[in-house]
């Protein structure tokens, strides 16, 4: 992440991620690069090559399951789509669809809870370039009444020539 930030704004940094990164330093990952002209998901699974793909904008649901997986994707996807239809209402600072725990449905839910495993944490990075900061906030163990994050920093942006780099 540093070195793709250090190539530089959205273009540079695509053709770094495309043309520098070796994915198999790593183990799998799934890295989100968005800017105000595209969005853009790469994912390495640990073997083949690193797959992009061009994600929607302005909302992106990037699921995960290591059970059930089609199912609970397909099932996330559609509740998705209601809470966009619905106008994509917040609890606080944090979009309500992250605090979604449907009766029936926990361990399909956004804040899943399974025998085994349960959502433990949840993380959203803004870029306010406009206002000159970045902010993230945490919220650890959060629950359906989660509102306001455990912790929040605000980092001020440096701005060299056009590109906005925390700092």
């Amino acid at each position: 992440v540093p070195a793709a930030l250090a190539a530089g704004e959205g273009a540079a940094a695509r053709r770094w991620i495309e043309e520098q990164l070796d994915p198999a330093m790593y183990p799998s990952f799934t890295l989100l690069l968005v800017t105000p002209e595209e969005s853009v998901c790469y994912e390495w699974l640990g073997r083949g090559s690193l797959r992009a793909s061009a994600l929607p904008s302005p909302w992106i649901l990037r699921s995960s399951s290591g059970w059930d997986s089609e199912d609970v994707t397909r099932w996330r996807e559609e509740r998705f789509a209601q809470w966009i239809a619905s106008g994509a209402p917040h609890t606080g600072a944090l979009p309500s669809f992250h605090l979604l725990q449907e009766p029936g449905h926990a361990e399909r839910s956004p804040l899943m809870r399974r025998e085994w495993a349960a959502t433990r944490s949840i993380t959203q990075a803004r870029v306010l370039t406009g206002a000159g900061r970045a902010e993230l906030r945490y919220w650890p163990a959060p629950t359906a009444e989660s509102r306001e994050p455990g912790a929040h920093c605000s980092l001020r942006l440096a701005v060299a020539r056009t590109a906005a780099i925390v700092g």
